[in-house]
């Protein structure tokens, strides 16, 4: 029987066809660091996109072939990221480091996104505009990270849509790729607790 996505298991295709390095380790996907928007923010930096790539099963990232940090052409969160499944590339956008400003037509679309770290400091200014303030750097880091891995969600189902089908519509898609963070996440938690394990063995080295 020939190999290919349709007879193996989605992270043994990706372990024996993925590219790797002279050494034999598996590449990553390119990660390209462009200037924010003027008074914005990179929430993720390479390095830490990098090691959310690495963290997360092979499948995810297999035939990705980079991603990029962008400075935002409009408001805040419209959008935050993007999967560009002809490209297979991940966007993630620049955002302010502390106050977002959204106005009051779009945020009822946000309201539910932010609902960890964020606080509303106002809603009753000229504009109608409703503000955001985050207090922890952290928190906008986090969100960043659920946005990192809700767009490999998108990859993985347009990778193996010829075989596993893909979700008709466009509801049903972003509710799928929301499942998929629910698994990276787990996955991630895995892996950390496994690295914990071995420091403890080699002496906290």
């Amino acid at each position: 029987m020939a190999l290919t996505r349709k007879t193996m298991r989605p992270n043994d295709y990706a372990l024996r066809f993925g590219k790797r390095d002279k050494n034999g380790y598996r590449t990553l996907p390119r990660i390209v660091n462009r200037k924010p928007r003027t008074g914005d923010v990179h929430p993720l930096t390479r390095n830490q996109v990098w090691y959310y790539l690495l963290m997360v099963p092979p499948a995810y990232v297999y035939g990705l072939k980079a991603v990029e940090l962008r400075p935002r052409k409009d408001a805040v969160g419209c959008p935050y990221g993007l999967y560009s499944p002809g490209e297979k590339r991940i966007w993630l956008y620049s955002c302010p480091s502390r106050e977002w400003r959204f106005s009051e037509e779009i945020w009822p679309r946000h309201k539910g996104v932010l609902t960890s770290g964020a606080q509303i400091v106002t809603s009753e200014n000229a504009s109608n505009d409703v503000v955001v303030e985050w207090n922890d750097p952290i928190d906008i880091e986090l969100l960043f990270v659920d946005v990192l891995l809700h767009e490999l969600g998108h990859h993985y189902v347009n990778q193996y849509k010829s075989s596993r089908g893909k979700p008709a519509t466009h509801s049903r898609n972003e509710a799928v790729a929301d499942v998929h963070v629910k698994k990276l996440w787990q996955q991630i938690h895995a892996n950390l607790d496994w690295i914990k394990r071995r420091r403890a063995e080699r002496g906290g080295a």
